[in-house]
């Protein structure tokens, strides 16, 4: 896979199945450039879909292990966390 400065991943993620997820998560920093953006979404696990043995979602804590702010991973900087709260499978 080539480097990149922009890696979407947007509702990508929680439905990368749970035994594959460290190694996409640790992936898209390799690839990813100095100076380069991530961007996508993690289910919580107050999420409907989080009760799907399929998807991957994190408790607050490991989100926030995961993506503490601000933090600096591979050359780049979380600049924006968001929680919602909503569900939204319907």
């Amino acid at each position: 896979m080539p480097e990149a400065d922009l890696i979407n991943s947007s509702n990508a993620l929680p439905f990368c199945r749970p035994d594959k997820f460290a190694t996409v998560w640790h992936l898209i920093f390799a690839l990813l450039r100095p100076g380069g953006h991530v961007s996508g979404q993690h289910f919580g696990d107050r999420d409907d879909w989080a009760s799907n043995p399929d998807t991957s979602f994190q408790t607050r804590k490991d989100a926030y292990k995961r993506w503490p702010v601000p933090i600096f991973v591979a050359g780049a900087y979380v600049r924006i966390v968001t929680e919602d709260g909503q569900l939204l499978r319907s």
